[in-house]
């Protein structure tokens, strides 16, 4: 991680990490995408028998992107932890869709945090999306807090229990996000 200090903004970015992740996984040089999961996309479990040379290097790829999502990257953080949770099966359709993510990230490899902005003030943003998992049924929450306009906390992971409704969903992401503001 690069920490860096101008003019009173201190920057943290993780470039030289992930233009290794991006050479390791022959992707330095690849058209970038726009988002870092396809519109729409719903991945749903590997029911073939494990590949344990395709596992390892689904792995490795998930691996690399979760470090940089919880250093630096939270705008990949709904789109690695849903991809993880293939890990022990993943397809090939998984293995394709995980370079996916790496191609939005060479197209975004310049961002990073900035903390000193002349924003104040603390802001936090909750979400869930209910029963969007088909398999499980359960909801996905998600939350962002942001101290002087840069993030300090973020997360996207399954909720622990299957919602009823959405509103029921959405008072869950809200529990968990005010218990991480706590």
């Amino acid at each position: 991680m690069r920490i860096t200090s101008h003019k009173g903004i201190i920057s943290l970015d993780q470039k030289d990490y992930l233009q290794t992740v991006l050479i390791c996984f022959n992707m330095q040089n690849v058209k970038e995408a726009y988002t870092p999961l396809s519109s729409g996309y719903n991945p749903v479990p590997n029911e073939s028998p494990v590949d344990e040379k395709l596992c390892t290097k689904y792995q490795q790829v998930i691996g690399s992107l979760l470090y940089l999502m919880l250093g630096t990257r939270p705008d990949i953080a709904y789109a690695v932890t849903k991809m993880a949770q293939f890990t022990a099966n993943p397809s090939e359709e998984h293995y394709n869709k995980a370079l996916y993510i790496c191609k939005y990230l060479a197209g975004m490899t310049d961002y990073k945090l900035q903390y000193g902005l002349k924003q104040h003030g603390l802001y936090v943003y909750a979400d869930a999306d209910w029963a969007s998992d088909q398999g499980s049924r359960r909801s996905i929450t998600g939350y962002l807090v942001l101290l002087s306009g840069t993030a300090i906390s973020w997360n996207s992971r399954a909720q622990k229990t299957i919602a009823l409704s959405s509103t029921e969903a959405e008072y869950m992401s809200l529990s968990d996000t005010c218990r991480q503001l706590v």
